[in-house]
């Protein structure tokens, strides 16, 4: 069956030769929330190719495009 995935959750795609431990200490998080987070119940059971939630970290912002601050105020009526 499929994972519901919160909009906002990372997935990293498994690269061969990786492991939970060099996934994790990669993104700055726990083995243990990798594995909570995926129902991974042997951690030395991830494949090449499966797709990982990595609970807790954000996305670069050029994958996730920041709305642009709109220029609604000229610089003229703004207070300094």
């Amino acid at each position: 069956g499929s994972v519901a995935v919160p909009s906002d959750a990372f997935q990293h795609t498994v690269a061969p030769g990786e492991s939970l431990t060099v996934i994790a200490s990669r993104y700055g998080v726990k083995i243990g929330d990798i594995a909570l987070a995926n129902k991974i119940r042997d951690p030395s059971l991830i494949r090449p190719g499966q797709k990982l939630i990595i609970p807790g970290w954000q996305a670069p912002a050029e994958t996730v495009a920041a709305p642009k601050p709109a220029a609604t105020e000229s610089p003229a009526t703004a207070v300094i």
